[in-house]
């Protein structure tokens, strides 16, 4: 007596019999499989520290000097001058400007400095004074803007009258602070117009400075 199979028998039977031809043909096949490749490794970024500069053609290095931009400035400092002491008394208050150039060491902790101008005080009982600072120093930087500065040289101070008129060349020093960033220098002080009659030439130097060119 045969059994009759039925239709979904006979479906098990040629799904069983398509998968073991699929495993004999695959392992008669010499043609070799790829391995499956590994991801790519990520290359880790290179940090740079804080306050390092870096590298790249155009990116600074030594010239690009913390708070001060390239080693050499050219700039010009306006200037006030308000009379002090027993100075008021003979000369008003002063409007002026100065040449200034400043060559910034390396490390940037100071710069040496040398500034040349002309200030002129407003008339006071009938006199009006004028000098011609010529001065030579450097600044301190106890920070990245702000900075000590100290400065010796000479001062051609003129005094005119409707009488007579004279003028003399005399010893003189200007200490202060300041701060500075950018092409931007801002200065207070002390100036010291003759340093042999201290307490009958002082004034309180401001100065608003500007470095047009930088080399």
């Amino acid at each position: 007596m045969r059994t009759s199979k039925s239709p979904r028998s006979l479906q098990l039977l040629a799904a069983l019999a398509l998968a073991l031809l699929a495993t004999k043909a695959r392992a008669q096949d010499p043609t070799p499989r790829p391995a499956t490749e590994p991801p790519p490794m990520e290359t880790p970024s290179v940090v740079q520290p804080p306050g390092s500069a870096p590298s790249a053609a155009g990116g600074g290095g030594e010239g690009d000097m913390a708070s001060g931009g390239t080693p050499m400035k050219l700039g010009a400092d306006g200037a006030i001058a308000i009379p002090v002491g027993d100075f008021s008394d003979a000369a008003s208050l002063g409007l002026g400007a100065l040449l200034r150039f400043e060559y910034r060491l390396t490390p940037p902790l100071a710069a040496l400095t040398a500034r040349l101008g002309y200030i002129y005080h407003f008339e006071k009982n009938g006199v009006s004074f004028s000098q011609i600072p010529i001065l030579l120093g450097g600044k301190y930087f106890v920070n990245e803007g702000a900075y000590a500065a100290l400065e010796l040289g000479v001062v051609n101070a003129r005094a005119s009258g409707d009488v007579a008129s004279s003028s003399s060349t005399n010893l003189a020093m200007s200490i202060g602070g300041g701060y500075q960033r950018g092409a931007l220098d801002l200065r207070a002080g002390l100036h010291i117009l003759d340093l042999s009659e201290t307490g009958s030439s002082l004034t309180l130097a401001v100065n608003v400075g500007y470095d047009f060119v930088a080399f």
